[in-house]
């Protein structure tokens, strides 16, 4: 009787499965990205297609471009979460709904119940996470800019797939248990690190590092999947950091820019026109004053500022400061046309 249960248990349970799996949607597909997708990889597909089919840019049925929108922006909110994406992975939409629901019923726990063995509850241990340095322009951050970086790590000969490099001997430690007898009897497990060899291999490769318009100094940018690891290991993550470069001009504090500009006395006095050549090295920016300039006087262009990062169309402002460059000599004609005029 019991055996009879189990198989209508099981039989129910396969057809729920049937049913779900004809009904879930596939996030990854609607990006159009692979499932071990970088979060960096799924940002820029989500950027690229909501532009696309933005409702107010798209031409054509405005209705199935906002239903198209509406798909790309919830797979791009799963998927963009750490703790909605393993979900989402594990359980598809039935696991985001036992997620909001705080737990809830687990198909495959019926499984369990009539001892079908337990499924494994963590993956394999992920190996770890290689940081370097970025070094990155304000030019670079201002127009964004993809860069092609070369990764050297560490992989076990079998990963590197014929195109290692300086393979030698490396080794790593696994935790066992052993039993050991102290009486008749009596048995006690003690955990035991045991060494283990293995053949390990250079791996070089080439990654495209999206640098973002507006990103900040020190963000991360993060690659799965990149990282050195041992044979029972995931490989982990390479993570790379921004190191703006200080520039020559422009000083940048948020999403402000301060610039600074020298101008002559008669500038000063009576006003000027002249462009500043902004932080791409091509646009160029009026400044035009009317009237007198004080030295240390400071004048702000709205808009003309850093892009915010993952809003490229907002820009800050502009803040330039002025200094007046005075004559290092005046003639007694020049002192007596001063006298009268400021007089």
């Amino acid at each position: 009787m019991k055996s009879r249960t189990v198989i209508i248990v099981l039989v129910a349970t396969i057809a729920f499965l049937a049913e779900t799996a004809s009904t879930e949607k596939d996030y990854y597909g609607v990006l159009g990205v692979p499932k071990t997708a970088a979060d960096n990889v799924i940002k820029r597909a989500y950027r690229k297609l909501s532009l696309k089919y933005h409702p107010d840019k798209v031409q054509g049925d405005k209705q199935v471009a906002e239903k198209k929108f509406m798909e790309i922006a919830t797979a791009y909110e799963v998927l963009s979460d750490s703790k909605k994406r393993k979900a989402y992975d594990q359980g598809g939409e039935q696991g985001l709904k036992r997620m909001a629901q705080g737990g809830g019923v687990n198909p495959f726990d019926m499984f369990r119940n009539f001892g079908f063995g337990q499924r494994e509850q963590q993956g394999p241990q992920e190996g770890p996470t290689l940081e370097a340095e970025l070094k990155v322009t304000l030019k670079d951050i201002y127009l964004g800019k993809v860069m092609e970086v070369l990764i050297s790590r560490m992989v076990p000969e079998e990963s590197a797939a014929g195109e290692g490099k300086n393979c030698r001997q490396c080794h790593y430690h696994v935790t066992e248990m052993e039993q050991r007898q102290i009486a008749p009897g009596f048995v006690q497990q003690v955990q035991k690190q045991k060494k283990k060899e293995y053949t390990c291999c250079r791996l070089d490769e080439v990654v495209q590092v999206e640098v973002e318009q507006g990103m900040a100094h020190d963000s991360a940018i993060e690659f799965e999947g990149y990282g050195e690891h041992h044979p029972t290991q995931e490989p982990g993550k390479v993570r790379f950091k921004l190191h703006v470069a200080e520039d020559k001009q422009f000083r940048r504090a948020g999403n402000d820019l301060h610039a600074e500009m020298s101008i002559s006395l008669k500038e000063a006095l009576v006003g000027f026109s002249r462009p500043l050549v902004h932080v791409d090295g091509v646009t160029e920016v009026m400044v035009n004053r009317e009237g007198v300039t004080q030295p240390d006087e400071i004048i702000t262009l709205r808009g003309k500022g850093m892009p915010e990062h993952e809003s490229s169309s907002i820009n800050g402002d502009l803040h330039i400061k002025f200094h007046v460059l005075f004559p290092t000599k005046v003639t007694n004609q020049q002192k007596e046309v001063f006298k009268h005029l400021l007089t």
